[in-house]
């Protein structure tokens, strides 16, 4: 059996070798220049409605929380300006979203989605009829994933974009009762990085 010698220089340097291939993981975190930032991005669909032409909904926000160390840090990215999308003619079956034009830079990491706001909606039926137009405020237009038992985790990498495509459910939220009203319901139907 051959036994390996390394002289001092020899081996200071094989140690100076290991020094640097391992100093990414050992930078301090508060301040770490390896960390990167990736692209989350948004984009919504849906399913048709035959009563209705159009469903208009204006998406002003979105809360994401960062896992760090074990807790959940939420962080709200308000669109400038909102983003006004007719859902309706973004049909799911057919293959077809909306990407919101805005991405959103996260610090890469684990996330959970916490909400999305719409702060107006306008919905117009198959006569054209103007049926509902209304501003929403947080409270109303707001959904919470978690108050409907739905646990969204997505990643985010630096130098990647990662797209939640969101379906904003208008046949659960456009309600008649004698008149038109408004409440979210939204699922997230994929998570899709690129």
């Amino acid at each position: 059996m051959k036994i390996l010698r390394l002289s001092g220089y020899t081996f200071f340097a094989f140690l100076l070798g290991c020094a640097l291939f391992y100093l990414p993981a050992c930078s301090d975190s508060d301040n770490n220049i390896f960390k990167g930032s990736g692209q989350l991005e948004i984009a919504v669909t849906d399913v048709p409605i035959d009563s209705l032409s159009s469903v208009l909904v204006t998406i002003s926000s979105i809360t994401v929380a960062k896992e760090s160390d074990g807790i959940w840090v939420e962080e709200k990215h308000t669109f400038d300006p909102p983003v006004t999308v007719d859902l309706l003619q973004y049909r799911h079956a057919m293959h077809q979203e909306f990407t919101l034009p805005e991405t959103i830079s996260l610090e890469d990491g684990t996330y959970k989605l916490i909400s999305v706001y719409i702060s107006h909606v306008t919905v117009i039926n198959s006569n054209q009829e103007t049926v509902l137009d209304m501003d929403l405020t947080e409270e109303q237009g707001t959904y919470n994933f978690a108050d409907h038992n739905q646990t969204i985790i997505f990643s985010v990498v630096a130098g990647q974009v990662t797209t939640l495509l969101i379906d904003i459910d208008c046949e659960s939220s456009v309600i008649y009762n004698g008149g038109y009203s408004f409440t979210p319901n939204m699922s997230v139907l994929e998570i899709r990085m690129r």
